[in-house]
């Protein structure tokens, strides 16, 4: 299992960091859509079949060629104004509806599918939005997701005792949330030391350079640090939303299409809430700043 696990992993980054890296942008559109409609197939899986359920698939098939026609011609223009507010609605649904589900069953299949729809359009366009903004923020950002992962698991595995939300997902626990919030929190200081020698726009340093414009330091810090806990809590829920809709549909794994991981969308249900979370905080703290210095 760890052999395939390794492999699934090595062939999976072979493929995506020469399309980050690749020039035209086209490229990694393309790439991060068939992962998105991979997900998109798996997440309308867990529910149950109905008509809209097709309509909402190829609805975002259509939306996002159009989307992908639009870039191949390097006109940008268009969709860098409808990613805010995309995001925005994306958002506020995972912080009003997502939770609201978590004491229940998460609502009829049809509103199920057209929050899917909802959700992966704005995680594609925010991945394509921080692709454009600056790499080292696209990179810092999908690290932060991985490194709260990778902390809540392992620490509560070590010192977890109180379940987090038993129902849904008996073994997460609400010390491994914690460690995620702690773990991250102390990744995000090395990292503002760090890009503050190397030179480089890492997630943390971004926002710290923007917030210190407008106050004091200590302060600066503390917002950020603030920001960063958010973004773990809404991958939080994220993993609890799909953990959820797994365990009404009574399967371990969303498909089995990457050997040793389950499928897309197990491997990307934490980035699904937060990449757009990123974005709208990118471009506030952008808005604050300008606003000010009118």
């Amino acid at each position: 299992m760890l052999m395939r696990r390794v492999v699934t992993a090595l062939a999976l980054l072979s493929v995506l960091i020469p399309a980050l890296l690749a020039p035209q942008v086209w490229v990694w559109a393309c790439l991060s859509f068939v992962f998105v409609m991979l997900a998109a197939w798996e997440w309308l899986r867990l529910l149950e079949p109905s008509r809209s359920q097709s309509s909402v698939f190829f609805a975002l098939l259509i939306l996002g060629a159009v989307l992908l026609f639009d870039l191949v011609f390097q006109d940008r223009h268009w969709l860098e104004m409808i990613v805010t507010p995309v995001c925005f609605v994306a958002a506020l649904l995972w912080v009003v509806v997502v939770p609201r589900s978590f004491s229940g069953r998460p609502g009829q299949a049809w509103l199920q599918a057209w929050l899917a729809w909802v959700f992966l359009l704005a995680a594609w366009m925010a991945l394509l939005e921080l692709h454009r903004i600056d790499l080292i923020m696209l990179f810092s950002g999908l690290a932060l997701v991985w490194i709260a992962d990778i902390a809540a698991y392992f620490v509560g595995k070590r010192f977890g005792r109180r379940k987090l939300a038993p129902d849904i997902s008996p073994g997460k626990t609400r010390e491994g949330a914690m460690g995620a919030c702690i773990v991250v929190a102390l990744v995000g200081l090395v990292v503002l030391s760090l890009a503050a020698e190397q030179g480089v726009q890492a997630l943390p340093r971004r926002w710290f350079e923007l917030l210190v414009s407008l106050m004091h330091g200590s302060a600066a810090l503390l917002i950020v640090l603030g920001l960063l806990q958010l973004l773990v809590i809404l991958s939080i829920i994220g993993d609890l939303y799909e953990s959820q809709l797994k365990r009404l549909a009574g399967v371990k794994d969303s498909s089995n299409l990457l050997p040793g991981h389950g499928g897309v969308f197990d491997r990307i249900d934490a980035l699904v809430p937060t990449l757009p979370a990123i974005v709208l905080i990118d471009r506030w703290l952008h808005w604050l700043v300008e606003g000010v210095a009118r």
